[in-house]
């Protein structure tokens, strides 16, 4: 539908990184105004490529809905803030909730070491795909990549982030989660710190009410503060690679009575920090199972192989040198053992639960084990290994998503770990 279709050059844009854009494109934006909730095909304001100035923050006109940013590539249309801008792109407001946002393709770079590339206040499903964010890099950067807050003027809550193979650099604060914010997912992105900005984050979970995130498959590297620092969240931190962050790696800062459920698994360390490669409040580098911050560590530490496989299959590359736990409570594992099974699951009703087995030489019943099948791509169901048997291992399917699921006929991977 064309008039959804706003292109920032019909309206006067240059693009050439001298001219202020920031009328023309804030035009483009006000052409989407309106409580358009409704319109499920929603709005698209295009940059081609090019480098859009800025000397104001570009904002969302009252409650639009259904906005979206787009250039032709992160590195092909920028929008670069001058240095007296503190905020370059500023979707939703304290006083209303706003659904359904996104950029896409389309890099940012803040003039101002304190500046924020991109804030989100009250919002419902932002998603964020391919795009670049760079700071100043400078010596005295508090600025923040991405911002995302919740203000109880405006919401009880905001939540539904997707961020996925975005890359964020150069700021004091890559990503930092402010307020009530539930449900995020932040998959397959890069967080770099730099040496000259002091007290540097990838991530920061700051409130006791972060609940429900998933970070996985992330880097985070040259931080010289730490990659991941959180508050109470509840949800999973997996499958990241931690690098050259100086004091540390993950760190939990406990809040009294509040019941974190944290796991923390598979992530991969290349160095160790001064701190420890995971803080809590029951020491550096705890294993930490059970204990009264909720968190639980399963680390198949890869640190010592020097590399971390990315693909879309968790796979284990070697057995050397890999332990469960951290620190000097982690176990060594002597053996990884896989099986696979084509395996075509019924359609399963919501909280219904199906069973198959998949034969695994030399598992033994009190291995733990791990399963994943090619077609649960969405994450609809939730799937569970057990060693049930000598070379036996059971794979149940637990649907937990509200209707019924029926997965397509795939392959189902099993790992059992040896200790």
């Amino acid at each position: 539908m064309p008039h959804l279709w706003k292109d920032v050059t019909v309206f006067g844009a240059v693009g050439d990184g001298v001219a202020d854009d920031t009328a023309p494109i804030q035009a483009a934006i006000n052409a989407t105004s309106g409580d358009e909730i409704g319109n499920k095909a929603g709005y698209v304001v295009y940059f081609p490529s090019g480098i859009y100035k800025t000397t104001a923050p570009l904002t969302r006109p009252g409650a639009a809905h259904n906005l979206v940013l787009r250039g032709d590539g992160k590195n092909a249309s920028v929008l670069r803030p001058d240095a007296g801008v503190g905020i370059g792109v500023d979707l939703g407001a304290p006083t209303n909730v706003v659904f359904n946002s996104g950029l896409y393709d389309l890099g940012i770079e803040p003039g101002s070491p304190a500046a924020m590339a991109l804030r989100a206040t009250n919002f419902r499903y932002l998603d964020l795909k391919k795009v670049y964010i760079k700071g100043t890099g400078a010596a005295g950067n508090t600025g923040k990549g991405i911002q995302l807050r919740q203000d109880n003027a405006g919401s009880p809550f905001s939540g539904y982030l997707e961020m996925q193979d975005c890359e964020v650099l150069g700021s004091q604060t890559g990503l930092e989660a402010d307020g009530v914010i539930t449900a995020s997912y932040v998959f397959g992105n890069k967080f770099t710190g730099d040496p000259d900005i002091a007290g540097s984050r990838g991530v920061s979970l700051l409130n006791s009410n972060v609940a429900g995130w998933a970070i996985l498959k992330n880097e985070f590297e040259g931080h010289t503060e730490g990659g991941i620092y959180t508050r109470g969240t509840q949800g999973v931190i997996g499958f990241n690679r931690f690098e050259t962050n100086a004091l540390y790696h993950i760190k939990y800062d406990g809040v009294p009575g509040f019941n974190a459920r944290v796991l923390i698994l598979g992530n991969a360390y290349t160095t160790a920090p001064a701190l420890g490669r995971i803080v809590t409040p029951s020491g550096n580098d705890s294993a930490a199972a059970g204990n009264a911050e909720g968190i639980t560590i399963l680390e198949l530490d890869l640190g010592l192989l020097g590399f971390r496989d990315f693909d879309a299959d968790f796979r284990i590359l070697a057995a050397d040198s890999l332990k469960v736990g951290t620190g000097a409570a982690a176990t060594p594992i002597s053996q990884i053992l896989s099986g696979t099974a084509v395996y075509n699951p019924p359609s399963i009703a919501n909280e219904g639960i199906v069973t198959t087995t998949v034969s695994v030489s030399g598992a033994s019943v009190g291995d733990a084990a791990m399963a994943a099948h090619s077609g649960n791509t969405n994450g609809r169901m939730l799937v569970i290994a057990t060693v049930t048997g000598a070379n036996t291992v059971t794979v149940a399917f637990f649907n937990k998503s509200g209707g019924t699921v029926n997965l397509p006929s795939g392959t189902l991977r099993v790992w059992v770990i040896k200790a």
